[in-house]
């Protein structure tokens, strides 16, 4: 029942910041190349990965769906970035 609970207040997964961008890295992706997979400009991509905008659901699925990963997976990933730059949020919650 807790559980149940915890997963209806979690938000929707969200990239941004320095979880994106080393994402987009491993994944062979230029922010050109992943502005066009999204049919956005590159300065909004790098606006997400400055920490200036987070990316919207419909764009972090899309982006989850290229990456091959699945939210939990995302979040994970955003928890071991936290760790290593300090605590510093880089991804949703």
């Amino acid at each position: 029942m807790e559980q149940k609970k915890q997963m209806k207040q979690m938000k929707p997964f969200q990239f941004y910041g320095d979880s994106l961008k080393l994402l987009r890295i491993f994944f062979g992706y230029t922010s050109t190349q992943l502005a066009e997979k999204l049919e956005c400009t590159v300065s909004h991509i790098s606006m997400i990965e400055s920490e200036k905008h987070k990316m919207s659901t419909r764009n972090t699925r899309t982006t989850l769906e290229l990456f091959g990963m699945n939210e939990e997976e995302a979040r994970q990933f955003v928890k071991i970035i936290e760790t290593v730059k300090g605590g510093r949020n880089h991804g949703g919650k």
